[in-house]
């Protein structure tokens, strides 16, 4: 799933740890859907992936950032 420009360029706006996130989702979508395989490279649990993954909006990065509970 390519990212439009608009994307690219939101994403230097970005916290480090939102950056983080978005090379997760990329990863995820480059490697075919493969969430498992996105867990083991980055080191995570899937719960926190699908957490993450749910909350992500490709129109809206900030929904990457880190939010309050």
């Amino acid at each position: 799933m390519p990212r439009s420009r608009y994307q690219e360029r939101s994403a230097l706006e970005l916290s480090r740890a939102a950056r983080v996130r978005l090379a997760r989702i990329d990863f995820y979508h480059s490697h075919g859907q493969n969430a498992i395989l996105t867990c083991h490279h980055f080191g995570i649990s899937r719960q926190t992936f699908y957490r993450r993954k749910r909350h992500y909006d490709p129109e809206n990065l900030a929904t990457l950032e880190e939010c309050s509970h």
